[in-house]
């Protein structure tokens, strides 16, 4: 008897000790975890990105909170790059968009934001194809109106009946597009403005007749866009026409007015 509750003892010794490991690794699991969430944050944001989703959360805001606290001075393109990865809306800038600029905004929303940005870089935001928020000269904001607007009148999208929906690499970084709805993703390093031109075209499923004088170096980070006004800004913004005709789109530089 007394050997029996000898060895009871020791199995309740060992499922209480077994108990207190188990614990002990699921909370030490959980404060790692914890702790490992803004050091991936830091690292990602290091190489030039953000997680997509932590914890099954979204990390865009429509809000801006960027030195709230006290007013500091961002390049103008770094600063532009901020409020797209802050909020994950699309922004396309001129290249001719450059400088320094002192800000401060605490709850701001993003269009107010891109307003008084634009406004200190004496240059115009406007938001085209209803989700396309362009940084450019009020002139390159009215060219792209004009061409859009060509668009529209020449129903180029509605003639376009299938979409590709391979995937691609350009520099290490995924080109995608959903076929459903003719909306597409698109994310480059560094790429040649000619070879952008082309990637929209071959997504879009686009004949495309590309003027040789077509030069210069881009990068984009667009979502749910379509492959119409998005060729159109790119090439305007970069001092090309583009027009649609006869099932063709052609981009060459502006004529002299």
């Amino acid at each position: 008897m007394t050997g029996r509750l000898s060895f009871k003892a020791d199995v309740f010794n060992f499922n209480a000790f077994s108990s207190f490991k188990y614990a002990f690794v699921i909370a030490s699991i959980v404060y790692f975890t914890a702790q490992a969430v803004p050091i991936l944050d830091t690292a990602c944001a290091a190489e030039g990105h953000l997680p997509e989703v932590l914890a099954g959360q979204s990390q865009f805001s429509e809000y801006l909170n960027i030195s709230p606290g006290s007013i500091e001075v961002y390049d103008a393109r770094t600063l532009i790059d901020l409020i797209a990865a802050s909020t994950g809306i699309n922004i396309l800038v001129s290249p001719s968009v450059h400088g320094k600029i002192d800000v401060s905004f605490k709850d701001v929303h993003f269009n107010q934001a891109l307003d008084a940005v634009a406004g200190k870089l004496k240059c115009s935001h406007s938001i085209v194809a209803g989700n396309i928020h362009i940084i450019a000269s009020q002139t390159v904001v009215d060219r792209i109106n004009d061409c859009l607007d060509m668009g529209f009148r020449e129903k180029a999208v509605a003639n376009m009946n299938s979409y590709s929906t391979e995937s691609s690499a350009y520099g290490g970084n995924q080109v995608a597009k959903s076929s459903a709805s003719g909306y597409f993703s698109l994310k480059t390093g560094q790429i040649d403005l000619s070879d952008l031109m082309r990637l929209i075209a071959k997504y879009g499923n686009m004949e495309l007749d590309l003027s040789q004088d077509v030069r210069g170096m881009t990068r984009v980070k667009l979502s749910d866009v379509m492959h119409d006004p998005v060729l159109r800004c790119i090439s305007v913004l970069n001092g090309y026409d583009c027009s649609y005709e006869n099932g063709v789109y052609r981009i060459f530089p502006f004529k002299a007015d």
